[in-house]
């Protein structure tokens, strides 16, 4: 069973919900893709960094901002202003990018900036070495999800993230970000994590199911959100997804014991870039015959989840008509707001 941390409490996340909210909606960050999108990555002098000096310039807040990048595999500046924000952790955001610049030359973050010709670049962030090592000594839970691989070790394998790759992982932040932002009932959330039976014997590997983003609402409701990207490979990984999901919805020992101790199935919720690109989804997914009106299949799209998380969810039923669901909120009044400057 997975090991929880602090990491993936909402009750952690639940200051400065209102200025959160209003900091995403007006971030000018979208994650579609484009065929003309590519990756740059920025590349640092190793020889110039001598460790031991850099680690005693090390403080809370940047141990704040490589917690949350380990835990999230991707994230842009603004989301990582946006968890701090949740965190309590209130600052400039010049100052922010000052830190996050002097985290990239030490290699404790690595960043890389997706290039669109016709847009705006959009600069991202993930762990390096030393991020990697603090990680480990602070007890960050890494699985395949989240895992480390230097930049080099990516090239050697073949396995550096592509843009859709990158933006749907984003996507998945943005998705829990917008749900404890908005104030959604929640009893646990995480990233790039798997759900699957575990009961002591050998399971069935299609059993396995990994999705961009989770939210355990309550003990009766857990959404697995699947990011999916408009792109030609986007929708054979998808249809193999949703076979794996109807697998594990038909098997009972599932809920006998699981990776995250649940008592009920998984939710699976698509997240398509758009209402236009979800019905096209559908629409595939039916071709396919794996479009069960049994276990149906809900969605969401980019703009709901930036605009109106609590209700951001709908159906695509016959007809293509469209019915839509609202996730219980909490009362942001009666929250704590505490705050830690970034500094003076």
């Amino acid at each position: 069973m997975i090991t929880y941390t602090k990491l993936n409490d909402p009750k952690e996340y639940r200051s400065h919900l209102t200025e959160t909210e209003t900091l995403l909606r007006s971030a000018d960050e979208k994650f579609s893709v484009s065929y003309r999108d590519k990756i740059r990555h920025t590349f640092v002098d190793s020889t110039k960094i001598v460790w031991d000096k850099e680690v005693d310039r090390i403080d809370p807040i940047d141990q704040v901002i490589v917690e949350e990048i380990a835990r999230s595999k991707y994230l842009t500046a603004v989301q990582i202003q946006a968890w701090m924000m949740l965190r309590g952790i209130w600052g400039d955001r010049q100052e922010l990018y000052d830190r996050m610049g002097r985290l990239v030359k030490t290699r404790i973050i690595q960043e890389k900036t997706i290039t669109e010709p016709q847009s705006f670049d959009l600069r991202f962030y993930e762990l390096d070495y030393w991020g990697y090592q603090l990680s480990l000594k602070k007890g960050i839970v890494f699985h395949r999800g989240n895992h480390y691989l230097s930049y080099k070790t990516q090239c050697e394998n073949d396995c550096v993230a592509t843009p859709a790759d990158a933006k749907r992982i984003l996507q998945g932040n943005q998705i829990a970000l917008g749900l404890l932002a908005g104030g959604a009932e929640s009893k646990r959330f995480g990233l790039m994590e798997t759900m699957r039976p575990e009961t002591g014997e050998r399971f069935h590997h299609d059993c396995i199911l990994r999705t961009t983003a989770n939210v355990k609402v309550d003990e009766a409701s857990v959404l697995a959100y699947e990011v999916v990207r408009n792109t030609d490979e986007s929708y054979e990984k998808l249809a193999d997804k949703v076979e794996r999901y109807d697998l594990l919805l038909q098997n009972k020992k599932y809920l006998q014991s699981n990776y995250h101790g649940d008592l009920v199935y998984p939710q699976l919720i698509i997240c398509g870039e758009s209402l236009g690109h979800n019905i096209k989804i559908a629409n595939y997914l039916e071709s396919r015959g794996i479009w069960s009106e049994e276990d149906p299949v809900l969605f969401t799209d980019d703009r709901l989840n930036r605009n109106d998380p609590l209700r951001s969810i709908y159906a695509i039923r016959e007809g293509k008509k469209i019915r839509r669901y609202a996730l219980p909120g909490i009362e942001k009044s009666g929250l704590l707001k505490r705050s830690l400057f970034l500094s003076d």
